[in-house]
């Protein structure tokens, strides 16, 4: 139980900072997935959480999670432990999963599959980006989870942040995500564009969907398979892959643009949407 609210059925899956259970509110009967996060020896709730529920409650999007709220109470996972004080946040239940898991159980997405659900994610960028004004910073197959109609929605804004950075530049210098989904400068420590954060990311994202492998081990020119693109030489690039999987020179020239090394030579978000491959 979750302060006497929410009965734990299942779980959903863990990270480094948090679980995620599947409850049942006591009240209403309804399931919804909690996020659980322990509150530190001085009482205080985890920053990642406070950020994801500002964050999370001013969005409104049909591929962005919805959170229905967020609170802290006494957890008692069943398990003889005694019980501990926790933060939790409370999102809709997705209940296909995550996107990475159905990756992994059907093998590669066919092209079209992959741009279906390519195109949601560049709706809830647009939305993030230009509608609210914020980055996501953490962007991967295990944070796009799926409904019973297999529609995506992005979720753990916990790395969000405004995409105009501190000093109002739209220049940010925390490096938070997961590694083999970052850009060269974030690898590197220098500063960088949030938005141009995510669709790095988003290509990564649609690499491994038609080729059921990474594109890289990170963006860096002592990477085998980054130098060949850092330096132009796509076509030896693309003859690696072609082993396991023919992609259409469409997809392939839409993936080169917005894994260029130089962030300025990179596509922008409205070049992606308007690419001929979409």
């Amino acid at each position: 139980m979750i302060g006497n609210k929410f009965r734990i059925l299942s779980d959903l899956g863990a990270g480094a900072t948090a679980e995620v259970k599947c409850v049942e509110d006591v009240a209403t009967g309804e399931q919804l997935a909690c996020k659980i996060m322990r509150i530190d020896s001085q009482g205080q709730v985890p920053e990642v959480a406070l950020a994801e529920a500002m964050i999370g409650f001013k969005i409104n999007h049909p591929n962005i999670i919805n959170i229905r709220g967020i609170g802290r109470g006494m957890y008692d996972n069943l398990d003889g432990q005694p019980q501990i004080e926790v933060a939790y946040i409370l999102m809709e239940n997705m209940k296909q999963g995550e996107l990475l898991n159905v990756l992994m159980n059907s093998g590669k997405f066919s092209e079209s599959t992959a741009r279906y659900f390519f195109k949601q994610i560049l709706s809830a960028l647009s939305y993030m980006h230009n509608t609210v004004g914020v980055c996501h910073r953490d962007l991967k197959l295990d944070n796009i989870l799926l409904d019973e109609n297999f529609n995506m929605k992005l979720a753990d804004l916990g790395f969000a942040i405004s995409s105009k950075g501190h000093t109002g530049d739209g220049k940010l210098h925390s490096y938070k995500g997961t590694q083999c989904y970052m850009t060269p400068e974030q690898l590197d420590q220098r500063s960088y564009c949030g938005k141009q954060a995510d669709l790095f990311a988003a290509a990564v994202i649609l690499f491994m969907m038609v080729f059921e492998k990474r594109p890289f081990d990170e963006a860096k020119v002592s990477d085998p398979f980054y130098q060949l693109i850092a330096g132009n030489r796509c076509q030896m690039y693309w003859r690696q892959f072609e082993k396991c999987c023919k992609a259409s020179d469409e997809l392939k020239n839409l993936l080169q643009g917005m894994m260029q090394l130089n962030p300025h030579a990179r596509s922008s978000l409205e070049e992606v949407m308007a690419h001929p491959w979409l």
